[in-house]
């Protein structure tokens, strides 16, 4: 296909348009909006965007904290949040077993058993 051609042309096609029918209204004519001129798409179909990306809004309530997945101390201190380092350290004043020895131990235990040991007993 040549450059020459008119199906290989970028330009919008135009079609000729006759003289106003009068239909008995006011010739007004509404100004056509303007048409948006596509940018020069990078690679991969994308746009480019000048402006910086939203920050997401910020909110009154706290991100709430979840415990660490990992200690680095044995047994795990005090501090240490979370239904699992609850377990380890009674488990550990029970046994006195070594971190990786819990950590079988832990892993062993069904998800409902594992969740029955998050439970707070009641008062």
């Amino acid at each position: 296909m040549s450059l020459s051609h008119p199906e290989a042309s970028s330009d919008p096609i135009q079609v000729p348009m006759g003289p106003p029918l009068d239909v008995g209204l006011p010739s007004v004519a509404p100004d056509p909006a303007p048409i948006p001129q596509p940018q020069d798409a990078a690679v991969g179909g994308t746009t480019p965007s000048t402006q910086p990306p939203a920050e997401p809004a910020k909110t009154s309530v706290p991100k709430k904290t979840r415990a660490p997945r990992k200690t680095s101390h044995w047994p795990p201190p005090g501090d240490m949040q979370g239904a699992k380092w609850i377990y380890a350290r009674r488990w550990y004043t029970e046994t006195e077993g070594t971190q990786d020895a819990f950590e079988t131990h832990y892993k062993s235990l069904s998800r409902a058993e594992r969740q029955r040991l998050g439970r707070v007993p009641a008062s």
